[in-house]
């Protein structure tokens, strides 16, 4: 599926392939110096010689050993500048012998001489779709030296799911029970509905928005092209929901970035509220939900259900209302695999 400047932001069952080459990589020797004892114990440990010597060595017997000339003390003496006796010393702006050296030519000795140094930086390189050639991960030489974030990922818009409380054997043909957290990632109070696995959304709303969004950029509207994907096997487990009942439907709280750094104590759920719901946390909502189990033995229990919410477009152009679209998701959970038939 490719991802539409005016359809969804979803990347459904995508495989964006990453032009990433390589990026700067330091050899050993740059990055534990000659002088190391790290370095030195590494090429101990190998069996290998130490790397001066081996090196003049080598030059040795090729026979180009370079000559090392002895250091002779010059005759005259270049003098102090003269406002070192006359203005008081500021250290602040004296540069060290660290800065001196990285600068062997100038070896400057103010900060105001100082010159900046070439350096490899290791950036992330952009990638874009397949299909649209829409741009997914730009370019940038920091995470918060982008003013405005892009979050085209899935994650950030669809609601996470996790298991817990599972029994430690499955019997075949049982009922078991097990909690079901739900997490907002948005922004916005997202009512969740969970529905059986062989609910088929309706065809108006898979692939199409419901009005149109113009273009930010002027370009003519790309056509979305948002297809379910289709499962690649069969689950055999399915929902067994209270009587009465056909679906779960939970209100999830929008995402508290201040609460994220506040941990409190889970909510209990109120009288009001479903039977279903075990505790509430912020954003997240665990819900207590019951399966029926495949017949067969040691086959792997696979939990179908469909994720339903809708989802509301946080990028509108000017002069334009939000639009909340139905989102219908096909899942499958691992359960486990079934036990044996005891004897």
């Amino acid at each position: 599926m490719c991802c539409s400047r005016s359809g969804f932001p979803f990347l459904f069952n995508m495989h964006v392939k990453s032009t990433y080459r390589g990026g700067f990589h330091e050899s050993q020797s740059e990055r534990f110096r000659l002088s190391s004892p790290v370095a030195v114990a590494a090429r101990k440990r190998a069996g290998l010689p130490p790397l001066v010597a081996h090196q003049r060595a080598v030059l040795a017997r090729a026979g180009n050993a370079p000559t090392v000339k002895a250091l002779e003390a010059p005759d005259s003496i270049p003098p102090l500048p003269e406002d070192t006796w006359t203005e008081e010393v500021n250290l602040s702006t004296i540069s060290t012998l660290k800065q001196r050296f990285q600068m062997p030519a100038h070896q400057p000795q103010s900060l105001k001489e100082l010159s900046p140094r070439k350096q490899v930086l290791r950036i992330r390189r952009s990638m874009r779709c397949r299909h649209c050639e829409h741009n997914l991960c730009k370019l940038e030489y920091y995470p918060t030296s982008c003013k405005f974030k892009i979050q085209l990922n899935a994650f950030y818009h669809i609601p996470e799911i996790r298991m817990s409380a599972l029994p430690s054997v499955l019997r075949p043909g049982g009922d078991i029970s097990f909690i079901l957290t739900v997490r907002n990632p948005t922004q916005y109070d997202t009512t969740i509905k969970i529905l059986p696995f062989d609910t088929e959304p309706p065809e108006t709303e898979v692939g199409q928005l419901p009005s149109p969004l113009p273009s930010s950029l002027g370009s003519p509207p790309v056509p979305p092209a948002l297809t379910p994907c289709p499962p690649q096997q069969v689950p055999n487990c399915f929902l067994v929901f209270p009587l009465g009942q056909d679906k779960v439907e939970v209100l999830v709280p929008a995402r508290n970035e201040v609460a994220d750094f506040d941990p409190t104590t889970p909510k209990i759920p109120q009288e009001d509220e479903s039977s279903l719901i075990v505790w509430k946390d912020t954003n997240k909502v665990a819900l207590k939900l019951r399966t029926k189990l495949a017949t067969e033995p040691g086959t792997v229990a696979r939990l179908g259900l469909v994720l339903a919410f809708d989802y509301i477009s946080a990028m509108v152009a000017p002069g334009c209302q939000q639009v909340q679209c139905p989102v219908y998701i096909k899942t499958q959970l691992n359960l486990g695999n079934i036990a044996m038939a005891s004897s």
